[in-house]
């Protein structure tokens, strides 16, 4: 569905949502943030993840 050059892209945005994720967990956890404050990055990891899977046309 997505040209192979997206692999890279996409497996740096599920990097950077990975990391989004952690940091903002972390501020859940000490009570800065909402738990709703996670939505975003959990979208996006699942967003990128699929995008890098179909990423398999020449």
């Amino acid at each position: 569905m997505f040209p192979r050059y997206f692999r890279g892209i996409a497996a740096f945005g599920i990097l950077a949502a990975l990391a989004m994720m952690v940091i903002t967990g972390l501020q859940v956890f000490s009570g800065m943030a909402s738990a709703a404050d996670l939505i975003r990055p959990i979208i996006g990891v699942v967003a990128l993840g699929w995008m890098f899977t179909q990423s398999t046309k020449a």
